[in-house]
């Protein structure tokens, strides 16, 4: 159950931070998972973080009939003076996860229309120049990898939630856990623009969870390009602010990366 907790926590970070350093231009943001109360929840959440940083919610619902994302989107941009102007903003896109995978004979499912139109909407999203976070399953996510290869190719991100069980803990004797490295395909960011958002949120004073998700984002990035040092002392801030923050189950990671790269 704690293990769940971690992940989630750890990818709502990485998606936060997603929509925050994509402001005003196009991204793609998949986020994947299979329980209603959850996803939920976890909307209405960065949607209160996001409007503390003056970026603007709007939800769009996927037509069952049409199942169009390039529709729905447009159909909300012009219905909307404030996202016509391109001001600070967060789409998100729900109803795909009740797309029904059955279909009548001789027809197409709700999902395969809604795949086949994906297959053909990059041109038309270019003029979209804002975050847009699409929640679907794991059946629909690897439906679109497999199937809406263009678009997938597109993403800026895959953020993986999962249910947090509720079964009783039985005690057995294990071994250590070691904790598997996070996934480099959440979020790709280059160092320069990391330091750069890192700085004005340093100028400003703000030490908050948003930092530190920031810190180990640079932390991931100089070990990428083999910059040890700099991974070390960049993990060693993120530690010290997480320790602050009383952020535990980020720091478990943060601990737990620094220990691999010693």
């Amino acid at each position: 159950m704690e293990q769940n907790g971690v992940d989630n926590e750890v990818s709502f970070l990485d998606l936060l931070v997603a929509v925050e350093t994509s402001n005003k231009h196009l991204s793609l943001l998949l986020a994947v998972c299979d329980r209603d109360r959850l996803r939920s929840s976890l909307t209405e959440r960065y949607e209160q973080e996001l409007a503390s940083e003056g970026i603007k919610s709007y939800r769009v619902k996927i037509d069952r009939q049409e199942p169009s994302l390039f529709a729905a989107i447009n159909q909300l941009v012009e219905a909307e003076p404030y996202l016509q102007a391109v001001n600070p903003a967060v789409i998100t896109v729900e109803g795909v996860v009740s797309l029904s995978s059955f279909a009548s004979e001789g027809e197409r499912s709700p999902v395969d229309k809604f795949l086949g139109y994906l297959q053909w909407t990059r041109e038309g999203m270019r003029q979209f120049a804002f975050p847009i976070v699409i929640w679907v399953t794991e059946h629909i996510h690897n439906e679109i990898s497999r199937k809406a290869q263009d678009f997938y190719s597109w993403r800026q991100g895959v953020f993986f939630f999962e249910s947090i069980q509720e079964e009783p803990i039985v005690p057995i004797d294990i071994e250590p856990i070691h904790f598997p490295e996070p996934e480099s395909d959440d979020l790709d960011l280059p160092i320069d623009e990391l330091l750069f958002y890192i700085a004005q949120r340093e100028a400003a004073g703000r030490e908050d969870a948003s930092l530190a998700t920031f810190y180990t984002l640079l932390a991931r990035a100089y070990k990428r390009d083999n910059q040890i040092d700099q991974a070390i002392s960049t993990w060693q801030k993120a530690i010290d602010l997480q320790e602050k923050l009383n952020l535990s189950l980020e720091l478990t990671h943060s601990l737990n990366e620094l220990g691999f790269l010693y």
